[in-house]
């Protein structure tokens, strides 16, 4: 609306300004910071490939004319994602799977070289240029990107988990919207800056964690540089009972955390289950976590709470702390009468071979649960409360990367309340796992009362969490 009325004003055809301006001003009102604009109520990448990129594009074709100060205020929204939103990609740029519309692919690049509108200091055109062509080259030299010419409906290949009730055929081809860079003149210097890895390059250093955590909007993103990994942690509080479009509430959204890496597999009937928690409910069916409460990020500890959708007298206090190898988890779940849960590492798809499933036996009776798909090694160190153990679990028709994939889970029966301590890992496959990378715990000490646990981490840190 705002466009063709814009267009028409242009033009010298009479329009309704109040309703006009007014749509700008509700536009711009979803903004929160950061960078992001809110998708009511979600973050995802709506944020970029329509309000960071129909906000500046409009503003340079007719807000400097038609509405000078709301055409500032989109320039000056674009300048705050500078610092935030390349960091999503991983070291070699390609893009997360998040969010609702995933078949747009590569369109998740579009605001980047339209950050030139703005004229904003500071800017490594060159790192955005090699985000841009990473991501399109991620899906464009993908076997399975292409079915008859034509983009698939999914991630890679087809992936009918992934697609929304709005979505049909053409809606694959938004991801052209990455093209409207080429709007900008050959001399740019998005276009004329060397293609570089920003600050993958010698910033972000090997054996650490960087984190860029936006109060406005409490999405996390954490930079492994060890693995070259981005990772995502983002809002999602939705039932299914009331997501009539039935993705807000869905494995869009609802991850514990979403990798570059890992794809995230869908949600199985049988409590096949990645990167979140199952409960067993009252029908006896699994039902996984959605309904999160942010509560704090201090000290690279990352805090919310969840309850279970259909009984709230199952509570969860979660905590995430990221390590330079994966994420260290502490959790406490109370239930209100017994039942079993499980938590789900990320999963790995099947790729030139069957998925090996290997267990080491570490110092303090500890053992590690390992995948390895010939790409990547997935390791599960159950280090509290998880009496049941680890299970790999196979499932079938839920990963968007190849029909067959594997997870680790942890599993336990919880009658009153319990304390979960969970290592989940990750290396690249050319090298086994050493007892030391496994090991980045030294120590696990929780209080009588249980609700204070304290880890000592090998690296010298001790990090402290307490529970109601």
């Amino acid at each position: 609306n705002v466009f063709i009325m814009s267009f028409m004003k242009e033009h010298g055809y009479e329009v309704n300004e109040t309703q006009l301006k007014d749509f700008l001003e509700k536009l711009l009102a979803r903004y929160r910071g950061e960078g992001w604009y809110n998708d009511a109520p979600a973050y995802d990448y709506y944020s970029m490939w329509a309000y960071q990129s129909y906000g500046p594009l409009w503003a340079v074709m007719w807000g400097d004319k038609q509405y000078p100060e709301l055409a500032r205020q989109f320039l000056a929204n674009q300048s705050d994602m500078i610092d935030n939103y390349p960091y999503m990609f991983n070291r070699d740029g390609r893009m997360n799977m998040w969010g609702r519309s995933i078949c747009y692919r590569f369109a998740a690049v579009t605001p980047l070289p339209l950050i030139e509108y703005g004229k904003h200091e500071g800017v490594n055109y060159g790192w955005l240029r090699r985000i841009a062509s990473s991501t399109l080259l991620q899906f464009m030299q993908h076997p399975e990107f292409l079915e008859n010419g034509v983009p698939t409906m999914g991630f890679y290949g087809p992936f009918a988990p992934a697609v929304q009730i709005y979505s049909c055929r053409g809606s694959v081809y938004w991801c052209g919207k990455a093209f409207l860079g080429l709007l900008l003149p050959e001399d740019s210097e998005y276009w004329s800056a060397v293609e570089n890895n920003g600050p993958w390059e010698s910033d972000l250093l090997p054996g650490k964690v960087y984190h860029k955590f936006q109060p406005a909007t409490n999405l996390l993103i954490t930079d492994y540089p060890n693995s070259g990994a981005s990772e995502m942690r983002s809002w999602c509080h939705e039932t299914v009972a009331a997501d009539w479009q039935k993705f807000r509430s869905s494995e869009n959204y609802n991850k514990l955390a979403y990798n570059t890496e890992f794809p995230w597999m869908a949600d199985g009937d049988n409590g096949e289950v990645s990167m979140n928690y199952a409960t067993k409910n009252r029908d006896n069916r699994w039902e996984v976590l959605r309904l999160y409460t942010f509560r704090s990020f201090d000290d690279d500890v990352y805090r919310r709470d969840a309850v279970l959708e259909t009984d709230t007298t199952v509570r969860y206090q979660l905590a995430d702390i990221s390590l330079p190898d994966g994420i260290l988890r502490i959790d406490k779940v109370s239930t209100g009468s017994p039942t079993q849960v499980r938590l789900g590492n990320y999963s790995l798809p099947q790729l030139d071979g069957d998925i090996k499933a290997m267990t080491r036996t570490l110092d303090k009776g500890y053992t590690a649960s390992i995948i390895d798909n010939g790409d990547y090694q997935l390791a599960t160190v159950a280090l509290e409360g998880w009496k049941n153990g680890v299970k790999v679990q196979r499932p079938k028709g839920l990963h968007p990367v190849s029909s067959i994939c594997a997870v680790p889970v942890t599993e336990a029966d919880v009658s009153d309340s319990d304390i979960f301590v969970t290592l989940h890992l990750w290396k690249k496959s050319d090298s086994a796992f050493t007892d030391k990378e496994l090991r980045p715990v030294k120590s696990v000490k929780i209080s009588k009362d249980r609700k204070q646990v304290t880890v000592k981490l090998a690296d010298g840190r001790t990090k402290t969490v307490n529970f109601n």
